[in-house]
Order: structure tokens, then sequence, then C-alpha cells
């Protein structure tokens, strides 16, 4: 009875231990499942790691390119101003000559002389400050 008894345990083994190896299978197939998921979980995280990078410069150099936009602006307003202030002045010569060459007054004519010298010279300061880009904000009131 007990040889009956080992050879039924015996039995009722045999059909366990394929299974036991096939376990083992299913199990080498997950971990080799999950270890490709951690590998492209790792590869997406480095992607957007360096997407966030990217984008971090991105900004960067979007301030750098706004500020010196707004520079070229200011620099281009200037200058039209320089530009608008320096035609108002050489009308203001053109002027001044007309009424000097018509005036026989000497204290005119020398008054007018003073005022075409002051003209010439304002109209210098801005062709300066055009090339050099030098403040001019005082020289449209320094003369009239």
């Amino acid at each position: 009875m007990v040889t009956r008894a080992v050879f039924i345990a015996f039995l009722s083994l045999i059909p366990v231990v394929p299974s036991i190896g096939q376990t083992r299978d299913r199990d080498s197939q997950t971990l080799h499942e999950i270890l490709a998921e951690i590998r492209a979980i790792h590869d997406d995280l480095r992607v957007s790691q360096t997407t966030q990078l990217l984008v971090a410069e991105l900004g960067i150099q979007q301030n750098v390119v706004s500020r010196d936009t707004e520079s070229v602006d200011t620099a281009s307003a200037k200058l039209n101003d320089v530009r608008r202030i320096e035609k108002q002045r050489a009308d203001n010569l053109e002027q001044t000559e007309d009424r000097l060459s018509k005036t026989t007054n000497a204290a005119e004519r020398n008054n007018l002389s003073g005022e075409i010298a002051a003209e010439k010279s304002t109209i210098i300061a801005l062709k300066e400050a055009e090339y050099f880009d030098d403040d001019f904000d005082g020289i449209d009131n320094e003369q009239g």
C-alpha cells in the first residue's frame, strides 16, 4: 500500500515538473518584457530631459533676440529723430540765409549771421550724433 501511495504521489508530481519549467520560461519572458519597458521609459525620460533643456535654451535665445530687437528699434527711433531734427535745422538755415540775403540793415545782418552760425553748428552736432550714436536729446533745444 505504501508503494502504491508513493507511486500515486510520484505520478501526481510528473505533470507539475513541466509546468515549473514553463513557469520559469514565462517568468523569464516577463522579466525581459519588464526590462524592455524600463528601457523604453528610460529613453522617454532622456528625450524628455533633452527636450526640456532645448526649450529652456530656446527661451534664453528668444530673450536675447527680443532684447536685441528692442535695441534696434530704439536706435532706429533715435536715428529718425536725429534726421527729423536735422531736416528742421536745415530748413531753418535755408530760411535764415534767404532773410540774410534780402536784408539791408547791418544790425539785422549781424544777428542773422549769428543765427546761421548757430544752425550750422547744430547741424554738425546732429550729423555727429547720427554717426557716433551720441546723445542728441539736448541738441534740438540748444538753439531754439
